[in-house]
């Protein structure tokens, strides 16, 4: 991972990011494909996905490809 760039998230906060990446981890051919977990909540669902949006578009992982575009565009 040449840089992981992550929005504010807290354990108990709308926007949540599991993860054990950080900038200069090496990823192996043998690692789990899912290299971080994106989870929002708010008031109702229209919220929710909003700040889904807005995370992904502030999540930044450079030296990988991933799957963030991918995600994006299900949600436009």
């Amino acid at each position: 991972i040449e840089d992981f760039i992550a929005p504010f998230n807290s354990p108990k906060g709308p926007v949540r990011i599991d993860t054990h990446v950080t900038k200069g981890f090496c990823v192996t051919p043998f690692y789990d494909s899912m290299l971080a977990k994106v989870i929002t909540f708010g008031k109702d669902r229209n919220v929710a996905l909003l700040l889904m949006k807005k995370t992904l578009e502030d999540l930044k992982i450079y030296g990988v490809q991933t799957t963030i575009d991918f995600h994006k565009a299900i949600l436009m």
